[in-house]
């Protein structure tokens, strides 16, 4: 039987409706126009190292997050300084989200700058962040994993504890010694014991969990 012919007036039809479509799918996943909500969940995301290249948009996603007073304000200079700390999420709009994982000696870790892009929430993406960030603290075979947050109950959800922020004295000293709001600070710590501690290491000040935290667990 002969090839029937295809008429070209519904094949331009239809690459245009593809082209649409491919379109729709840029725009969702970048957070655009009225379907984003529903088509950014199915947008594909991979995670992987930071790198040169992603420095402006880490300094803007942070900077968004540290003008609503979320997250502390670092410098586009100190981000380069601190690269090799960061573990990033990107899809096809680009980077997702972002978090850094920075040591405080041998055996204790920080989880800080988890942010992720406003349009791209809703995705489940802070927690892959997070245990991205975790899964790296493993390997590393690193004992504690702690956060100053705003949001205690996320953290929560994933097992952390709270914790006096006093525990973490290199912390006070470094970043919060210069802080304009630290006389009505409303960050609290939380602390994840992944390994156990070595014997000279002292152990931090873990707070008994309150009804509200346990809740959020």
């Amino acid at each position: 039987m002969a090839a029937s012919r295809a008429d070209p007036r519904s094949c331009t039809r239809a690459a245009q409706r593809a082209r649409r479509h491919r379109s729709g799918n840029r725009a969702a996943c970048a957070g655009r126009g009225p379907r984003a909500t529903a088509r950014t969940r199915g947008c594909p995301v991979k995670s992987r190292r930071a790198r040169p290249a992603d420095l402006p948009a880490l300094a803007s996603l942070i900077a968004h997050y540290a003008e609503a007073g979320l997250l502390l304000p670092r410098s586009e200079g100190e981000l380069r300084a601190r690269l090799a700390d960061f573990l990033v999420l990107e899809d096809t709009a680009g980077l997702a989200g972002c978090v850094a994982l920075e040591l405080y000696g041998p055996h204790l870790a920080e989880i800080r700058s988890l942010a992720v892009r406003p349009g791209a929430q809703g995705r489940g993406l802070g927690r892959r962040l997070l245990r991205y960030a975790l899964n790296v603290a493993r390997r590393r075979r690193i004992a504690q994993v702690f956060a100053v947050t705003e949001s205690p109950e996320f953290f929560l959800r994933h097992g952390f504890m709270p914790a006096a922020r006093e525990a973490f004295p290199e912390k006070l000293q470094r970043d919060c010694q210069g802080c304009p709001k630290r006389r009505n600070c409303r960050l609290h710590a939380v602390v994840l014991t992944l390994y156990p501690l070595p014997k000279r290491s002292d152990p931090l000040t873990v707070l008994a969990p309150t009804t509200a935290a346990l809740a959020a667990r």
